[in-house]
């Protein structure tokens, strides 16, 4: 399910950078608190960077989502925030 969604995600991108479609070496399915699994995972993974996709309207507004910002907070690691392409 995850492999199909990056695909879609790709064609849906428009982008005709062929790395798009590039299978990450890793899919990893967890229970649990998210923004904890996200941490835990990274340190435990040694990621160099966390990437967290928003929703539209998450970054426009005063607030900004739980998970969001528990990782913002709490996270040793540098962290992007991407908003959504839409408009």
């Amino acid at each position: 399910m995850a492999r199909t969604a990056l695909s879609e995600f790709c064609r849906q991108s428009s982008t005709n950078d062929v790395n798009c479609l590039a299978q990450p070496a890793e899919i990893i399915v967890s229970d649990g608190d998210i923004a904890g699994e996200i941490l835990r995972l990274a340190s435990e993974k040694s990621c160099d960077l966390i990437v967290l996709g928003a929703s539209k309207g998450i970054l426009s507004g005063t607030s900004v989502g739980n998970t969001i910002k528990t990782i913002l907070k709490n996270s040793k690691i540098p962290t992007l925030v991407i908003p959504s392409g839409e408009q």
